[in-house]
């Protein structure tokens, strides 16, 4: 018996293989974790900030916004820890800060300053209403570190960096010759990274961090220079388009922003009226469809049985290969 060619001269099309050559199968629903089904369900509360989570994706200000989102997880979780509830897989009101859960997210930074951190809830909550929208401040921060005639974020970040007198630039091998502990380093085995001479509580002298040293090694090797030998400050003001680099130096951008609007008279931009629309609380309606039902059993419940089941497989699998 003759075969056909994958290509048949009297065909003008391809030949159809799918029995032979099968596609394995996608994801079912049922398959998908919180998150990705998420995504698919019709539930305008879930869509809108579906949205709100991806109008970030991209820009520079992505690590401050994923930031902000973890803390406020942070938080939830742990009120509710301490009220005996489940852990909640969504913030309940969204993604809005209180005061406690700014004052940590300036914490986590590396923010000391009480006096700063009430001048930054001054700021970003001038209704007093003591809540603040991560939306609007991720939004903020990104128009205010991209504004060209505002150069004073991008300076200060670059004045941290040690120079020797009279020198203008900072020598690539001052970057290079640095090592500050990972503050995370050996906590898998219940260990505290060990400080060194040259780093205070995972800081260096000059008060870098070592996020900021990591995300300027990436900038390092990511973004050729018309010098390899120095940095200038024209080429750092273009890693400012880097999200880790900016992330990194949140601290920095915090701290310039309060002394940039705690002067009289100095607002913060006019937001657009879209943006403004996207936050308005969208009424919660009754759905019959059975995604609906199984998203609110997820949060209710605080938990995820597709990761849950995902995390078992690996551990026994591990365990298995350790018998071997």
């Amino acid at each position: 018996m003759q075969t056909r060619s994958k290509t048949d001269p009297f065909r003008s099309f391809e030949f159809n293989n799918h029995f032979v050559e099968v596609a394995p199968p996608g994801k079912q629903r049922w398959e998908l974790s919180y998150a990705e089904r998420r995504r698919l369900a019709a539930d305008p509360r879930i869509q809108k900030t579906v949205l709100q989570e991806d109008q970030f994706s991209g820009l520079n200000v992505d690590g401050i916004w994923q930031k902000a989102k973890a803390t406020i997880m942070k938080h939830v979780q742990l009120a509710a820890a301490a009220a005996g509830q489940p852990a909640p897989l969504f913030p309940p009101q969204g993604w809005v800060f209180d005061m406690s859960s700014f004052t940590l997210f300036c914490r986590q930074c590396g923010m000391s300053s009480d006096h700063l951190i009430h001048r930054l809830c001054n700021i970003f909550d001038k209704d007093a209403s003591g809540t603040i929208s991560a939306v609007l401040l991720t939004w903020h921060l990104h128009q205010l570190i991209n504004d060209p005639e505002e150069t004073r974020f991008a300076e200060t970040a670059y004045d941290i960096f040690d120079r020797k007198l009279g020198e203008t630039d900072v020598k690539t091998s001052y970057f290079l010759s640095l090592k500050i502990p990972d503050p995370n380093a050996g906590s898998k085995r219940g260990k505290k990274a060990k400080p060194s001479a040259s780093s205070d509580k995972g800081k260096g002298s000059s008060g870098m961090s070592f996020a900021i040293l990591e995300a300027v090694k990436k900038c390092l090797r990511d973004h050729p220079r018309a010098d390899p030998n120095t940095v200038t400050l024209a080429d750092f003001r273009k890693w400012w388009a880097d999200p880790e680099l900016v992330a990194a130096f949140l601290c920095t951008i915090l701290e310039v922003t309060a002394h940039l609007f705690h002067q009289d008279g100095k607002e913060l931009p006019k937001v657009p009226p879209a943006l403004m629309k996207s936050l308005e609380p969208v009424s919660e309606v009754p759905f019959s469809d059975a995604d609906w039902w199984l998203l609110k059993e997820y949060e209710r419940v605080g938990r995820d049985p597709i990761l849950e089941a995902g995390g078992k497989k690996s551990k026994s699998r591990s365990r298995s290969k350790k018998k071997k």
